[in-house]
């Protein structure tokens, strides 16, 4: 039944069981990359996302989470200095299980199979169930896989969804990123070829910039996002006080949207051609901007951004602007 090809008539009509997502527009079920620089905090957001979802009705970044048997394998960081962050996290984690290696001790595939077999086998019925593994490249394979080899590494990351098909359980993989892209594509910067993002459904990227943090967000199963964060004193992540959620794959309109909200006068005036160089759009023909606008006026209102036009000395203006009384309203309300 498998292997038969069958009528799209029947085939919508097949009894098929829909997992939601780990974390609400964050998190969806399957193989996820965790990425960024060393230091920038991979491992404090994978323990922040572990202990959220091993907590009963708990939230990550005011995101909705399912709650969720987590197994941490942690070979990057001292066991003390685990301990010690969790402890600083105020979540009970009650459905939290941690195993430590030293990076110098060898730990196989086989021997994370053996694990979450265990693990398997001592969960309760239908619940789900989410592996982190940090970091990605202390686990050892029967063979070795070039990380810059575009079949190797796609092979190396669909044994891990063969391991969840046959437990069950999602990934999340911890990685770094290259030391610098030239690409306008922030997920280029991952360490490896296109096939880690080709074999896996969802990677998050933590990006800085002068200690202003970003969560980019791109997944198969929602359109992607970038959240703006900050790091509290304990050096884990929380919502930017001017936090901007924007959910789109568009690349200028997020460019455009962080641009009008960083301006000192949180607008922009001026002709469609001088718009596109002073946000840095490299992908919006100028008479294209303002349909782009009509187009997605919708998500612009969620960011609080308004626009129009007019007609001044000759010339069409397009004015762009953050609607601060609308941001404050939003604000005072959380």
């Amino acid at each position: 039944m498998e292997n038969e090809i069958i009528s799209a008539k029947k085939f919508k009509k097949l009894k098929m069981k829909y997992k939601d997502n780990l974390i609400e527009n964050i998190l969806a079920p399957g193989i996820t990359i965790v990425g960024g620089k060393p230091r920038v905090g991979k491992t404090n957001l994978a323990l922040q996302i572990a202990s959220s979802l091993s907590t009963k009705n708990a939230q990550f970044l005011n995101k909705k989470c399912l709650y969720t048997k987590v197994i941490y394998f942690s070979f990057d960081t001292k066991k003390e200095e685990i301990q010690k962050r969790l402890n600083l996290i105020p979540l009970e984690t009650e459905n939290l299980y941690l195993l430590h290696k030293h990076k110098e001790e060898e730990f196989t595939f086989s021997d994370l199979e053996t694990e979450i077999k265990i693990q398997n086998l001592q969960r309760k019925k239908s619940q789900e169930m989410l592996i982190v593994v940090d970091m990605m490249q202390n686990v050892k394979y029967e063979r070795k896989y070039d990380i810059n080899n575009y079949q190797d590494t796609y092979d190396m990351i669909k044994k891990y969804y063969y391991l969840g098909k046959k437990y069950d359980c999602n990934f999340i993989l911890v990685h770094h990123v290259n030391k610098s892209s030239s690409s306008n594509d922030v997920f280029d910067s991952l360490n490896g070829s296109i096939g880690l993002r080709g074999a896996a459904e969802n990677m998050l990227l933590i990006t800085e910039n002068n200690n202003n943090f970003e969560l980019h967000i791109d997944s198969r199963y929602f359109n992607g996002s970038t959240i703006s964060l900050k790091k509290d004193e304990n050096g884990f992540f929380e919502l930017n006080d001017e936090e901007t959620i924007i959910v789109t794959d568009d690349k200028d309109l997020i460019e455009l949207i962080k641009f009008v909200a960083r301006a000192d006068e949180r607008f922009i005036e001026d002709t469609a051609t001088n718009i596109c160089v002073k946000a840095n759009l490299k992908y919006t023909i100028p008479r294209q901007l303002f349909l782009k606008l009509e187009n997605n006026e919708e998500l612009l209102h969620q960011n609080n951004i308004l626009f129009s036009k007019r007609r001044s000395n000759g010339k069409n203006l397009i004015k762009i602007e953050l609607n601060e009384e609308e941001s404050e309203d939003t604000t005072d309300e959380n």
